[in-house]
């Protein structure tokens, strides 16, 4: 990344603007970027225990 996502950069300055965040107030540009990767997450997983059950079926024929 060539620039901070949100407001500011640093450690402490981060964590003080993740704190922020989880309180509601966050700038639109980071909030975009949290809410895309975790839908990502939720993606995979989901696909992960798709695999992982039709695994277990096929193991039983």
């Amino acid at each position: 990344m060539d620039q901070p996502l949100g407001k500011t950069a640093g450690m402490w300055c981060e964590i003080n603007e993740s704190i922020e965040a989880l309180k509601g107030n966050a700038s639109q540009d980071l909030m975009d970027v949290v809410f895309e990767l975790g839908s990502k997450l939720i993606v995979q997983r989901l696909e992960f225990q798709i695999v992982t059950l039709q695994l277990s079926r096929f193991r039983k024929i």
